[in-house]
């Protein structure tokens, strides 16, 4: 059933394109078949033999920033003799793999060969399960960075998942503005909102309605990982950090493997108890009282309160089922920033959390065919 569905998809997406090509004015009608292609490539679906005339061939490098804090890795992608390239900035969300997570380089690619000058810099809070402003700085410095050798005073910047929420910190409070424009994926805008919702408490957007769908246990993984001291005895924390790791990584069976070497019962039992249920009561009350503890940075390290600020269009969208961060995350984003600024805002069923399923109906694809073409688009013209 799987297969059929995304064959279907595949279907709708070349019915898509060639739709494209008939209504576009030229330029626009390149724009949107690149865009088509993108998420084509996103999917891993197979595309038509055409498209590959209007994409360009790339180059891949690997490079060392040096951004406050220290030296990271990047990864550059770029078109090949296209010069004056538009500089885009695309950050990694909480994951250990970083710019090397698959999903991460395939839509860098994408991008790179749609037009763009893509650089993907590590972000080793997030890395390392960790949300923080001290981030920030290494967001403004890579797209500083990027944006002056290309000859750009400012760069566009995608954030995926929690960068993207950063990335609007970020451009709350660094100015003058060195991004062009910010595009989150999936982000959040109240970190302790989404404490209490992976604690098992409900969440409700701006209207006052509920997300309807059981949140993933990744999330609250993520904040025992952070506040790890508030679960396991100081022999025991280290260890347990580094199973969540595994677990987080997609090493179940390594992780509960590893519950044996946690020194104490009490610290086996509480691990086994994370890692094979949905961590709501009684480890929920144990979450809020950790995150209680951490309430201003993790204020800090949220949009929420501070959009107002933000003088660059932003185009955000969010998957409508995610159950790690929220649909309703995003209507507040929507919801808070100024009308002015809001360059789009799509909840569409067509992602998931950071990646894609397989079918939806022909009217979500085109609108996400839109959405990315508005943003290939902007990066052009800004």
């Amino acid at each position: 059933m799987k297969k059929q569905q995304g064959q279907t998809g595949v279907a709708t997406m070349v019915g898509l394109l060639v739709v494209s090509i008939a209504i576009g004015a030229a330029p626009t009608a390149v724009t949107h078949l690149r865009a088509a292609g993108v998420l084509m490539q996103i999917m891993n679906a197979p595309r038509p033999s055409w498209l590959a005339a209007l994409e360009f061939p790339i180059v891949e490098t690997r490079e060392q920033l040096r951004l406050p804090g220290g030296m990271v890795s990047a990864r550059r992608f770029r078109p090949q003799q296209l010069k004056n390239a538009p500089p885009l900035v695309l950050l990694h969300g909480v994951h250990p793999e970083g710019i090397d997570e698959a999903r991460q380089v395939a839509f860098a690619r994408s991008m790179a060969r749609a037009g763009l000058d893509v650089l993907t810099p590590s972000l080793p809070e997030l890395a390392r399960f960790q949300v923080t402003a001290t981030t920030l700085p290494r967001i403004v410095h890579s797209a500083q960075h990027h944006a002056k050798r290309t000859g750009r005073e400012t760069a566009g910047v995608i954030g995926i998942s929690f960068a993207g929420g950063l990335a609007l910190v970020a451009a709350s409070q660094a100015h003058p503005p060195w991004a062009s424009f910010i595009v989150t994926v999936g982000s959040h805008h109240n970190l302790m909102r989404l404490a209490s919702y992976y604690a098992g408490n409900p969440i409700e957007g701006p209207d006052g309605k509920h997300h309807s769908h059981t949140a993933h246990p990744y999330g609250s993984r993520v904040l025992i990982h952070a506040h790890a001291e508030h679960f396991f005895p100081p022999e025991d924390v280290a260890e347990a950090r580094r199973l969540l790791e595994r677990w987080m990584a997609s090493d179940g069976q390594g992780a509960r493997a590893g519950i044996g070497r946690l020194r104490s019962n009490d610290s086996r039992a509480v691990m086994a108890q994370i890692l094979d249920s949905e961590v709501r009561a009684p480890l929920g009350d144990q979450i809020m009282t950790a995150v209680e503890g951490r309430r201003e940075a993790l204020l800090a390290a949220s949009p929420a309160g501070k959009l107002a600020a933000v003088k660059v269009p932003v185009f955000a969208v969010h998957g409508a089922g995610d159950p790690i961060i929220p649909s309703t995350e995003t209507r507040w984003l929507a919801h808070e920033l100024p009308d002015k600024h809001l360059a789009s805002a799509v909840i569409t069923p067509l992602l998931r959390h950071a990646e894609m399923p397989e079918e939806a109906e022909s009217g979500a694809y085109l609108e996400l065919v839109g959405f990315m073409g508005a943003i290939l688009s902007s990066a052009r013209t800004r």
